[in-house]
């Protein structure tokens, strides 16, 4: 089969194109098709066709090469010059096998159509919805294993002495795909404990151009005998095969699911006009922040892989103005406001949230006539809490 490049993010544009006379014929396994669950074809008539009702025709076939039911695309009333789009599903592939077998794969067949020709703009493969999926078992490097799949029932997994070959998932939907992967280390490592954890895009496994390309640029991580330990790993959001190759342990668990980025929090007791120390409570180690006489600078982060960031102050208000005047409980980035306005408060302590973008890297809390203890930078996949304070456009 043909391959091409990645069209947009959840369809693949296969690079199959041109004229075509009744006959000719494209072969799809099940090994192209993974991760996907349907076919589009776009197309357009050159000529009148004397059956434009199967101007196309995909036969399936089941892995005994049996079945060669057809599936037909075309159009009824056909004009030239107009062009058409249909999808077929994967699922109706296989339900039009008359051999009750599993699809192994389909030829793409410009069909018994006639007289005439037909111009094949373009053959897009689309994914199919992601699901978080759990692979669990006893796998250690030197023995093949047998594995279980929770969540992704498409999901393939070939356990072998070498590595583990996980295939057929999707994440599509999914901002922050993740692998992650558990393992217990033998008690045993020897002298050198830099031992292999690496996670590999995989393509066409166990074939002559095989090729696996390592999802982090370092593969080997300082291992602890005896203990267990889960490595993660961002992937990238077209990703349908992975092999995982861990030396020395025994790999107990594989899961491949949306993750929700580390909440990081900032605690401290600043208020404006005067400098004071800010700690890091929890979270990411790469943020940066300074308490600073006029405001609270926060810098040097990544929201990457945030569905909902959001920015919680939380400020402690000790008096308020007798004349109830408005005070600042504003966020600011490169000396523009991105959320917040002067507002009336009382007595107490309060949140304020902030919707902010994804794209975000740097930004300053200016608040004024409270003390500000904390400061909570998180993605708000759940209701946004009640008291909202500046919410953006977005």
């Amino acid at each position: 089969m043909a391959t091409g490049t990645v069209g947009t993010v959840f369809a693949k544009d296969i690079s199959i194109s041109g004229d075509y006379t009744q006959g000719t014929t494209i072969t799809f396994l099940d090994t192209d098709l993974e991760g996907y669950e349907s076919i589009t074809l776009n197309y357009e008539y050159n000529s009148l066709v004397d059956i434009p009702t199967e101007t196309f025709g995909l036969l399936s076939f089941d892995g005994d090469w049996g079945g060669w039911d057809k599936t037909s695309v075309g159009q009824a009333e056909p004009e030239i010059g107009e062009v058409y789009s249909s999808t077929v599903s994967f699922d109706t592939l296989e339900s039009s096998i008359n051999t009750g077998k599993e699809l192994y794969g389909f030829n793409l067949i410009a069909d018994n159509f006639g007289e005439g020709s037909v111009k094949l703009n373009s053959v897009v493969l689309n994914e199919k919805q992601g699901k978080e999926t759990v692979i669990t078992g006893s796998w250690h490097k030197g023995t093949a294993s047998n594995m279980t799949v929770s969540g992704d029932s498409d999901v393939k997994v070939n356990a072998n002495e070498y590595n583990i070959y996980f295939s057929g998932f999707s994440t599509k939907g999914f901002t922050n795909p993740t692998v992650d992967v558990t393992v217990t280390y033998d008690n045993d490592l020897g002298n050198d404990l830099y031992k292999e954890a690496t996670l590999y895009y995989a393509e066409n496994f166990q074939q002559e151009n095989e090729k696996f390309t390592p999802v982090e640029e370092y593969g080997y991580k300082k291992a602890v005998a005896g203990s267990t330990v889960t490595y993660s790993y961002s992937i990238d959001s077209d990703a349908h095969k992975l092999a995982a190759c861990f030396d020395a342990c025994e790999v107990t668990e594989i899961k491949i699911y949306d993750k929700t980025p580390e909440e990081s929090v900032i605690k401290g007791n600043w208020t404006k006009g005067a400098a004071s120390e800010l700690t890091l409570e929890t979270g990411n180690q790469d943020y940066w922040f300074s308490g600073n006489e006029d405001s609270i600078y926060v810098f040097n982060f990544s929201l990457k892989g945030y569905r909902s960031p959001t920015v919680e102050v939380t400020a402690d208000y000790t008096t308020v103005p007798a004349d109830n005047s408005y005070m600042q409980a504003e966020l600011y980035s490169q000396e523009q406001k991105i959320g917040g306005a002067y507002i009336p408060v009382t007595l107490g302590t309060h949140k304020y949230t902030f919707d902010v973008s994804d794209s975000l890297t740097e930004f300053n809390v200016c608040f004024d006539g409270c003390t500000v203890k904390e400061i909570k930078i998180y993605d708000n996949r759940s209701p946004i809490p009640a008291e909202v304070s500046g919410n953006t456009a977005s």
